[in-house]
C-alpha cells in the first residue's frame, strides 16, 4: 500500500500575479519517494475606482445686477467711490468688495473700473461698459461695519454780515504751474469730487466741458475712446497703467475774460455734525 503527501507553495509574482506550486510526494511499495510537482499560475484582477472631484459654482442672488448695459438715469448711482483695478472683472469686483461704501461697478476691459455706492436706475443705451455687483463673482468680502448715530454737536458762531466784492482782471497769457497734471496717465488715488461726463469728440471739447463748470478743475480724456471725465478735484495720480489722460485746466493758456466775485458772510452760522460710532464685526 503506498502513501502520498502534498505540498503546496505560493509565490508571490506581482500584485496582480500569484504562482502556485504544488509537489505531490508518493511512497512506492518497496518505500521509495517518487515526488511529483505540479506549478500552476493563478492571476487576479483588481481595479481601482477613481477619485471624485466636485466642482462648486459661483451662483449669484437673484436679482443681482450682472453684466447689464446702460448709463445712469437721472443721477442715480449715489457717488464714484473711487477707480478700481481694469485689467480684469475679477479684479474690478474685488476692489469693490473691499470698499464698504462700494455697492455696484461700472467696467470696460481694459479701459476702466468704476465703484460706485448706490445701484442706479439704467437706460436703455447699449454702451460700452458693463455693469456688475461684486456677488456676481462671488469674490470675497471684508468684516462688516455697523456705524450708529449718537446726539448731534451743535456748534454757533456769530459774526458780522459782511460782503466782499473783487474783479479779477482779464488774462491774456498764462504759464501752467510746475506741479500741474498735465496729460499724465494714471488713475486717481481717490473718488472724490466725481461731476460728470463731457463732451469726448475731442481734447478741445472735453476741456471746454470742463471750463463752461464753474466748479471743474480737473478732466480726463482718452483719444477715440469714448471717455471725458470732470472732477471738482485735483486728486493724486497713482502709478497703475491707464489709456486715458489726465489734465487740469491750468495746463491750457486760454483767454479767461475778466470777472467779478462776490462774497457774503452771514450773521449767524450753525453746524450739526452727527457723532458716529464704527463697530466691526
Amino acid at each position: 500500500m503506498s502513501a502520498s503527501t502534498t505540498t503546496t507553495s505560493v509565490v508571490v509574482e506581482s500584485s496582480s500575479t500569484v504562482s502556485v506550486s504544488s509537489t505531490e510526494v508518493t511512497l512506492s511499495p518497496d518505500e521509495t519517494l517518487w515526488p511529483t510537482t505540479t506549478t500552476r499560475d493563478v492571476t487576479f484582477t483588481s481595479s481601482t475606482e477613481p477619485a471624485e472631484t466636485t466642482t462648486v459654482a459661483c451662483v449669484p442672488p437673484e436679482g443681482a445686477v450682472c453684466g447689464k448695459t446702460g448709463s445712469r438715469q437721472g443721477g442715480t448711482g449715489g457717488e464714484l467711490v473711487k477707480n478700481g483695478r481694469f485689467d480684469s472683472l475679477e479684479h474690478c469686483a474685488q476692489d469693490c468688495a473691499n470698499e464698504a461704501r462700494c455697492k455696484i461697478v461700472a467696467y470696460r476691459p481694459n479701459v476702466y473700473c468704476e465703484l460706485w455706492s448706490e445701484i442706479p436706475t439704467f437706460s436703455n443705451a447699449e454702451t460700452s461698459y458693463k455693469w456688475y455687483e461684486p456677488s456676481c463673482l462671488c469674490v470675497d468680502t471684508p468684516a462688516e461695519t455697523t456705524t450708529t448715530e449718537g446726539p448731534a454737536e451743535t456748534t454757533t458762531v456769530i459774526t458780522e454780515a459782511a460782503t466782499t466784492t473783487t474783479k479779477a482782471p482779464a488774462e491774456t497769457s498764462c504759464t501752467a504751474p510746475e506741479n500741474a497734471i498735465c496729460g499724465e496717465r494714471g488713475t486717481r488715488a481717490t473718488g472724490a469730487g466725481y461731476i460728470g461726463r463731457g463732451d469726448d469728440g475731442s481734447l478741445a471739447e472735453c476741456e471746454a466741458s470742463c471750463k463752461n463748470d464753474p466748479t471743474c478743475r480737473m478732466f480726463a480724456f482718452t483719444e477715440g475712446g469714448d471717455f471725458c471725465k470732470l472732477w471738482s478735484e485735483v486728486s493724486e495720480i497713482n502709478s497703475f497703467p491707464a489709456p486715458f489722460k489726465r489734465y487740469e485746466l491750468s495746463c491750457f493758456c486760454d483767454e479767461k475774460p475778466a470777472g467779478t466775485t462776490t462774497t457774503t458772510v452771514e450773521a449767524t452760522t450753525t453746524t450739526e455734525t452727527p457723532v458716529e460710532t464704527t463697530i466691526t464685526v
